[in-house]
């Protein structure tokens, strides 16, 4: 492997970020000239692959410990940014700087949306959180793919937990050679990025300086500490850059290595709409002219695959911009070995793909305890209606707040964060704004922060991945390790049966594989539930079970800034949190309580053949007497002192030769000795299936299912094969709710309302005509308070809008 390609390893990633669902094998090598090769590599790849891309829209950033935090989950397809109905279930987080999760979720997602709400422990250390967010699919992937924002929490009532100013560090810098090299004897774009303690790019002077302390470069930021300056590396020297920060110390970096001989890579305006890449070179092919290839992708659809002669050690190809698509363009150059030489990105601004939304209040200024209605109009780039799903958070708009609000929103995480590796400094400032400056910041974004949704290699070596993991399309899934109890090595080939008791339980079986996992697809459920798994041994055999953590564990390697207070906290921390105790106090009045656990899947069976509901007979003092006396369906028989269960064909009016699958409480029981002795006034109904029954890759001769007026295996003593354990479900839903103030008594009741977020709707859409609206209600709270609405419409348009108002009080 050539060293660009160690380069573009570490710069882009080492593993595929293409998620394959099929893998077909790709067009063989042969004689295809190498342009037509890495466009038929590509082209080839493509259509089988799918990306998952989340979005988590929080109600704020920065909340007080006891608080809740209430969000909803956008699933979109990676390059149409369409909704992605795919995974049924995505894992929430918040995690803290050691890695260990605070705060965990399964959310159900229904047409690609999901929604929720965790509450942060009251004990819970003032610091700065990672909420991150990702599917069963995403992770087969690095998890820098996961979904992932700053979440920024204080714990006002433990004194020692309040951080203060931490001590700055050290100044960390990074060069970025345009097309991923440092070649010598050409002319080298290099971009920078200096950050500081806190993540956040920095003011400074820098220079580039030779052996002989000459100066030959001289540079500095434009935004957010990023910029790019050109210099040509001279043979037999050796170069340094001086780092002089406005506040600091001066720093010696060296440079990225420079090559002796390779490629260079320059992109620049040729008018408008048009692009000229540059290609230098100093590699030579004997007296034959050399050929390079340029590729380029937008959102992996295929744009553009040209060749150019390289004449005088250069190539320069014009590219029409219209052709592109719009945002992430990837621009590779390959040399006729069919290598990736040079890399770049370009970035287009999106206007077909914004949605735009428009916000409108029928005045600027409000009174305490009054209703607000708002206007939300959904329109294309032509200014047509279309139809969006929406969610919108009203919340006072203090200092605290705004500091969160530089993270990126759905319309720059979208379009550009999801794509990028690294952070992003206020993300939202290359979308939002316009101008020459935004421009080149936008372009310097693009050189200093590498593409991350797949590397070359699985598309050219047509490299097969496997996938651990796949995407959960009912419900959750649960995956059962086994192992044998001796030995402790996985236990393969092992028939498993998984129950969920309950009166409506869910039951599922399947066959170890070679690494001892069983996975059992569910339908969703809701709470914390008792699981039931029980193996089939093999002869004398005993086998452990343990269920794994569906959660993932690994983490992202970005670091989380520490918690900086401003000096601006004081006074508004100190009333934000007397606010949040008198709510909390007073939540019973007005906050709608969680469901309670429950379970949504059907008996797996249907309605069955025969019911019988016991307290309909004579009681009898074993469950055999009850099957001998009226349950003609079923059959025992007794052989060496063991009793035999047969259930009765229906089809054929006779009975089958195996066996049925005997359930209690929805539990496989094999101990027919220990069942027909169990007391039958414990149990409410027999269920039974009298055919031939296929689930999955079983086939059973008939099922009867003992249901307990329980439902939860009242008083059966279990055998020790039997292994329960506690698993929590899908997250259980709370009602957002907030005071209404309808009637007089109502707006002069003496309850206090502190709200400081008066409203969340994760479910508001807007109809045919593009429009829709939302209402609420103000606090006693005065102030500036801020709307912010983030939604996509069905053809994967994305939009963000926000709008302030003032809350006044009345008899002022």
């Amino acid at each position: 492997m050539n060293a660009f390609y160690i380069k573009l390893q570490k710069r882009f990633g080492k593993s595929s970020l293409i998620l394959a669902f099929l893998f077909v094998p790709m067009i063989a090598w042969g004689q295809t000239e190498p342009g037509q090769f890495v466009q038929n590599q590509f082209q080839a790849y493509q259509p089988k692959v799918l990306q998952e891309k989340l979005f988590v829209h929080t109600d704020k950033e920065f909340y007080l410990a006891g608080e809740t935090i209430w969000f909803k989950i956008y699933s979109l397809e990676g390059s149409t940014h369409k909704p992605l109905e795919v995974s049924k279930v995505v894992y929430l987080e918040l995690v803290d700087r050691q890695q260990k999760p605070i705060l965990q979720a399964k959310v159900l997602m229904e047409e690609a949306m999901g929604k929720g709400s965790l509450q942060i422990p009251e004990s819970v250390t003032s610091d700065t959180y990672q909420l991150r967010a990702y599917t069963h699919w995403m992770k087969n992937f690095e998890p820098e793919f996961f979904f992932q924002k700053k979440v920024s929490i204080v714990n006002t009532l433990v004194q020692e937990n309040v951080p203060a100013v931490t001590q700055k560090k050290a100044v960390q810098v990074q060069f970025f050679p345009e097309g991923g090299s440092l070649v010598r004897d050409l002319q080298n774009t290099v971009a920078f990025k200096a950050v500081g303690a806190d993540g956040k790019g920095i003011a400074f002077s820098g220079a580039i300086i030779n052996q002989h302390k000459d100066t030959v470069a001289r540079f500095q930021p434009l935004k957010f500490g990023i910029g790019k300056f050109t210099f040509k590396p001279l043979p037999n020297t050796s170069y340094n850059a001086v780092i002089r920060p406005y506040s600091g110390k001066p720093i010696v970096i060296e440079l990225p290595e420079i090559e002796e001989a390779g490629y260079s890579m320059q992109l620049s305006k040729a008018g408008e709409g048009v692009l000229q890449i540059a290609v230098h070179t100093t590699v030579v092919s004997g007296a034959i002219p050399q050929s390079v290839y340029l590729f380029a992708h937008t959102r992996q659809q295929t744009k553009m695959a040209v060749r150019g002669e390289v004449k005088n050690g250069k190539v320069v190809f014009t590219v029409n911009e219209n052709k592109l698509g719009e945002g992430i363009t990837h621009f590779t150059v390959f040399n006729e070995a069919r290598h990736p030489v040079c890399e770049r990105l370009y970035f287009k601004k999106p206007v077909e793909g914004t949605l735009q939304l428009l916000q409108e209040l029928p005045k600027t200024q409000f009174a305490t305890r009054e209703k607000v209605n708002i206007a939300l109009v959904a329109q294309n780039h032509l200014n047509k209606p279309e139809q969006a799903n929406l969610s919108l958070a009203v919340l006072l708009a203090d200092s605290m707040q705004l500091h969160g609000l530089n993270q990126a929103d759905m319309l720059s995480y979208v379009w550009l964060a999801s794509d990028l590796k690294g952070e992003i400094e206020s993300a939202g400032y290359y979308l939002k704004n316009t101008g020459p400056e935004v421009d080149t910041a936008l372009d310097n974004l693009m050189l200093t922060h590498g593409w991350r949704r797949f590397n070359w290699r699985n598309v050219l070596q047509n490299q097969t991945l496997a996938f651990r993991y796949l995407p959960e399309t009912e419900g959750p899934s649960v995956t059962v390790q086994l192992t044998h109890k001796k030995s402790n090595i996985p236990a393969s080939g092992i028939v498993t049966f998984l129950t969920l008791p309950d009166t409506t339980f869910q039951f599922a079986g399947g066959v170890s594989g070679k690494d001892g996992a069983v996975r059992f697809d569910l339908n969703p459920f809701y709470g914390q539930v008792e699981a039931v798994v029980r193996s089939i041994s093999k002869g004398d055999t005993v086998y452990n079970a343990l269920i794994q953590n569906p959660f993932s564990e690994e983490f992202s390697s970005s670091s989380l800034p520490n918690l900086v207070f401003s000096t601006g906290w004081k006074e508004p921390l100190l009333q934000y949190s007397l606010h949040t105790q008198v709510q909390q106090h007073f939540r019973s009045q007005y906050e709608v309580p969680m469901a309670s656990a429950i379970n949504s899947g059907k008996v797996f069976f249907g309605k069955p053949d025969k019911q019988y509901i016991l307290a309909d007979y004579t009681k009898f003092p074993t469950l055999e007497d009850v099957f001998r006396e009226y349950v003609p369906e079923v059959i025992v028989r007794r052989r060496e002192k063991n009793a035999h269960l047969y259930m009765m064909d229906h089809r054929r009016q006779t009975y089958f030769l195996n066996e049925p699958l005997v359930l209690f409480d929805g539990v496989p029981m094999f101990e027919n000795n220990k069942l027909v002795t169990y007391n039958p006034d414990q149990v409410k109904k027999l269920d039974l299936i009298t055919k031939r029954y296929y689930l999955g890759s079983f086939a059973f001769d008939g099922i009867m299912n003992i249901t307990t007026y329980k439902g939860n295996l009242s008083e059966y003593q279990l055998d020790p094969t039997v292994f329960i354990f506690d698993y929590e479900g899908l997250n259980r839903q709370r009602e957002f709710y907030s005071p209404v103030y309808e009637t007089l008594s109502q707006k002069q009741s003496a309850l206090p309302d502190f709200r400081h977020l008066l409203h969340w709707e994760p479910d508001l859409t807007t109809n045919t005509d593009g429009h829709g609206q939302a209402s609420f209600y103000t606090s006693d709270l005065q102030g500036t308070y801020i709307i912010v609405t983030q939604g996509v419409t069905r053809n994967g348009t994305v939009g963000v809008s926000t709008t302030t108002f003032e809350v006044v009080n009345p008899a002022q």
